[in-house]
């Protein structure tokens, strides 16, 4: 449970600095769609 903060705090750290970048952003939200799914599904 400690690992999965510790990644969403990652997660949210990456975001908030590719967000400044438009082509980043893009990319980083597919892959958060694909994570996101993937949590859910556990």
């Amino acid at each position: 449970m400690k690992l999965f903060s510790v990644s969403l705090f990652c997660i949210m750290f990456l975001f908030s600095f590719y967000s400044q970048t438009p082509f980043f952003r893009r990319s980083f939200d597919l892959k958060m769609r694909q994570l996101l799914k993937k949590f859910v599904g556990l």
